[in-house]
């Protein structure tokens, strides 16, 4: 076991990278903003601060900022602080304000209020390992991420020219290996005969590709499950949003609100899945391409070494 002053050393780096990556959650009057762009169609155009730029899915809109739709376009704008989301369609011109527009859209629903997450970015890291070259090994999930399953799946990016992988996986209260195992895939189910993730927990694993016996690469990912009461919460927001998508797929402002509740509660490796979808229905969004990339950066760091 480690001694006290390396298991308190351990807990501040843990602690640091913690507050490095987690959500700042932030309120409209907060950043400035006061509405997001859920659904845009045809031409729509936006002057902000004298600048006239076109309107994209997920477009931030500031108070005092001028909108124009041009005949055959349709917009979705949802307002944070009121939960009003106004639908125009046709050549009109309005006002953005904070709690709605100037004039108020033909169209007004009232829904649960949008959520803009605020995520920390920060500069990628990489583990160094001395008197060997240093191949590219990405993981494809469970990395600086909350998940709501009590066994994953753990995936990484194949190596070239190695012969296999091994996984050690640990709990961050513990100094050893809860398990480990050997395998020649890119990925791993959760071993059958291991127990079940606990709520509340944060855990790392980490893969490392084997060439003659050492280590030629290595990542470091760390992901927890949410407790007992939060859990809850999420799984009926995930159910509520599933049932909508049912019903109609192609709704984009719905699977937008989806993919910022994910957000919201930290499940990046979920809300990076509906945003591949949401690319493949509505085409590249510059708006939500800067949100995506954030998150496809934060998956590619290393947890802190001890």
């Amino acid at each position: 076991m480690k001694n006290n002053a390396a298991t308190l050393s351990m807990r501040s780096v843990v602690l640091l990278v913690t507050l490095l990556i987690v959500p700042l959650i932030a309120s409209a009057g907060e950043v400035g903003y006061s509405a997001m762009v859920m659904d845009v169609k045809g031409k729509v155009l936006v002057r902000h601060g004298g600048a006239k730029k076109a309107v994209d899915l997920g477009c931030l809109l500031y108070p005092g900022d001028s909108v124009e739709t041009t005949n055959g376009a349709s917009l979705t704008v949802a307002y944070l602080e009121s939960g009003l989301e106004e639908q125009w369609s046709g050549a009109a011109k309005f006002v953005v304000e904070k709690i709605g527009s100037k004039p108020a859209a033909a169209r007004i629903n009232k829904k649960n209020r949008v959520t803009v997450p605020q995520i920390a970015s920060a500069q990628k890291g990489s583990l160094k390992l001395r008197g060997l070259k240093q191949l590219k090994m990405e993981v494809g999930g469970l990395s600086n991420t909350i998940t709501i399953e009590e066994r994953p799946t753990f995936l990484w990016s194949p190596a070239q020219a190695v012969e296999k992988y091994r996984v050690r996986f640990y709990s961050l209260s513990e100094d050893e290996p809860v398990w480990q195992r050997t395998t020649q895939n890119a990925e791993l189910p959760f071993p059958s005969g291991e127990p079940p993730l606990n709520l509340g927990t944060k855990y790392e694993w980490v893969i490392e590709a084997l060439k003659d016996g050492y280590v030629v690469a290595q990542k470091r990912s760390c992901f927890s499950l949410p407790p007992d009461s939060e859990l809850v919460e999420i799984k009926k927001g995930i159910s509520d949003y599933r049932t909508q998508l049912a019903a109609n797929s192609a709704d984009t402002a719905v699977r937008l609100r989806f993919i910022l509740f994910l957000e919201e509660h930290q499940l990046y490796d979920d809300a990076l899945a509906h945003y591949a979808i949401l690319q493949k229905q509505y085409g590249e969004s510059k708006s939500l391409a800067e949100r995506r990339k954030i998150l496809t950066d934060l998956r590619s760091l290393n947890c802190p070494t001890y």
